[in-house]
C-alpha cells in the first residue's frame, strides 16, 4: 500500500490556506498547514515531510528565507519546494527557482490546476 504524500502547507492568509489544504487532501495527501514562517519552520524540523508549499510574503520570515533554511539544515535532507506567491514578477519567479524550488505558483490559480502540479512536483521529486 502506498503512502500518502504528506505536504507541507505555509501561508499567512486563514482562507487560501484552508483551501489550499482541503484541495491537497482531496488529492490523497497528507496535509499540515502553518500559518507563519517560524511555525512552517518548527513543524518542518519535527516531522517528515515530501514537499513544502510556501507563499512568500509570510510574518516574520519569508518563504524565501524559510526555504533556505529547509534546504541548508544540517543533518537533514533538503525539502522540496514549491513556492504559491501572488508576487507575479520574473525576477521574484527567478529568486525563487534560483533557492531551488521544483515550482513557482502564481496567485490567484485554478484550484485543479493547483492539486495537479503540486501532485506532479511530488511524483517527480520521489522518482
Amino acid at each position: 500500500m502506498k503512502l500518502k504524500p504528506a505536504i507541507l502547507v505555509v501561508d499567512d492568509s486563514p482562507e487560501l490556506l484552508r483551501m489550499m489544504v482541503t484541495l491537497l487532501q482531496r488529492a490523497g495527501c497528507a496535509v499540515t498547514g502553518a500559518a507563519s514562517g517560524e511555525q512552517g519552520l518548527a513543524l518542518a524540523l519535527a516531522g517528515h515531510f515530501d514537499l513544502a508549499v510556501l507563499d512568500i510574503d509570510l510574518p516574520g520570515m519569508t518563504g524565501f528565507e524559510l526555504c533556505r533554511c529547509l534546504k541548508e539544515t544540517p543533518g537533514r535532507d533538503p525539502l522540496p519546494v514549491i513556492f504559491v506567491s501572488g508576487r507575479s514578477s520574473a525576477d521574484d519567479r527567478q529568486q525563487g527557482l534560483a533557492l531551488g524550488a521544483a515550482d513557482y505558483i502564481e496567485k490567484p490559480f485554478e484550484a485543479p490546476l493547483f492539486a495537479r502540479r503540486v501532485l506532479t512536483g511530488v511524483e517527480i521529486i520521489s522518482r
